[in-house]
This record gives C-alpha cells, sequence and structure tokens, in this order.
C-alpha cells in the first residue's frame, strides 16, 4: 500500500486554510462545481415536493372531498314544506333581476326606402327588481311526484340600475328580422306579396261567398235584399 504526497507551500496552505474557515463548502467541491450541482439539487427536490404535493391535493379533492359534497338530498317541491306550492294559488317573492336589452334602428326611413341596410344601435339596460311569481291551479299528480301550475311574474322598475339617460319613455324603432329576412329573398313587398295571391285569394273568395249564404238564409235579410237572395 502506498500514498501518493503532495507537496504544498505553506502559502497555499495558508490560503487554502483561510477558505476553509470562512467557507463549510470543501475546496473540492469548490473546484470541481459541487457548489452549483447541490444547488441544483436543492432547487429539483423543493420543486418535485411541491407539485408532488398539488397532485396528492387534487386527487383527494377528485376522487374523496368533492363526491362527499354532492352526496346532498335533492330538494322535493311538497305543499306542506313549500310555501310556495302550499295552494291552488300562491304569491312569492323571486330573487331575479331582469335586465332587458334591444336593438334600436336608428335609420328607419332609409331602410323602408330600400337605401341603406339596418344601422342598430343596443340600447339597455332596462332593470326590473323585487320581483314576485304568481302560481295558479298548482296541482300534484302521479303520488306528488310531478306538479304542474300557471306562472305570472311581475316586479318594480329599479330605474337608478338603468342604462346611461334611459327612461321608459324611450321610443324605440324596432323590425322583424324574419320578414326582413323573407322580403330580401323575394325582392320586394310586392313580388312577395304577389306570390301570396294564388294561396290567398281562393280563400277570400269561399269566405265571401259563405257570407252572402247566410244572408240569403235570415228571412229579414233576404226580403230587404231580394238581390242576394236570387245571387
Amino acid at each position: 500500500m502506498w500514498r501518493a504526497a503532495t507537496v504544498v507551500s505553506k502559502e497555499d496552505a495558508a490560503a487554502r486554510g483561510g477558505s476553509h474557515s470562512s467557507s463549510a463548502v470543501p475546496s473540492v467541491a469548490l473546484g470541481y462545481g459541487g457548489v452549483a450541482t447541490c444547488l441544483r439539487n436543492y432547487v429539483y427536490h423543493g420543486c418535485l415536493l411541491f407539485f408532488g404535493s398539488l397532485l396528492g391535493i387534487s386527487l383527494f379533492m377528485a376522487f374523496a372531498y368533492l363526491p362527499e359534497k354532492l352526496k346532498q338530498t335533492p330538494y322535493v317541491i311538497s305543499s306542506e314544506k313549500d310555501s310556495c306550492f302550499a295552494r291552488s294559488e300562491t304569491v312569492c317573492d323571486s330573487p331575479a333581476i331582469a335586465k332587458f336589452y334591444m336593438w334600436n334602428l336608428t335609420n328607419p326611413r332609409e331602410v323602408a326606402a330600400g337605401l341603406a341596410p339596418p344601422a342598430l344601435q343596443e340600447i339597455g339596460p332596462y332593470v326590473l327588481y323585487k320581483q314576485k311569481e304568481k302560481r295558479s291551479n298548482i296541482t300534484f299528480y302521479d303520488n306528488n311526484t310531478k306538479v304542474s301550475y300557471v306562472s305570472v311574474g311581475y316586479g318594480e322598475w329599479d330605474y337608478a340600475s338603468f342604462g346611461a339617460n334611459l327612461t321608459l319613455n324611450d321610443t324605440i324603432v324596432s323590425f322583424n328580422p324574419a320578414y326582413y329576412t323573407l322580403v330580401k329573398a323575394f325582392g320586394s313587398e310586392k313580388n312577395f306579396l304577389f306570390t301570396l295571391l294564388p294561396r290567398v285569394l281562393p280563400g277570400v273568395i269561399k269566405g265571401i261567398v259563405a257570407v252572402f249564404r247566410v244572408l240569403a238564409a235570415m228571412p229579414t235579410m233576404a226580403a230587404a235584399l231580394p238581390h242576394i237572395k236570387a245571387a
């Protein structure tokens, strides 16, 4: 067995001793990049621990916590427990807030004349709150597993929540998009009406004939208007 001896000077020994005393990192680690490697390992393990914990929590929420939270008793409408269905006709408060938006046609004359496409401007909101729901003809059937009723809702206007400068006296010009599309497909309203004549005109004639027959069958009308009876 043998050892390799390394001869160093006093100055090198002092320098190495000073660096060792001022730092806990061995000189070998400093010389061969051991510090950077250790730091990388610490960061890697830290990230691995963080994301592993996050994955574990997510799996626990997905397979244990959420299914238990979702196992709740479903809401059942009952005439004994729900005051809104206790009688054949009830009135209950509704927490709903309705917001109405409308399209305003800003160039109706040009559109009617066929000079320009519709220019639309959104108007709103008009807000309805403090709503109530009136339920009538409440009927339970199929062993109280189903219920039918007629619902009518109403409320109060929340003027403070209206859009800027909006009131209930605003004039809003609108049109029927389906009818506009139909007229555009036929080229004009006249063309559209002409296509309806073969279908509409026979029905109109039959209606007129039926009216005259009823008048002719009435004695007083037949005596006053003999030409109707003759016809």
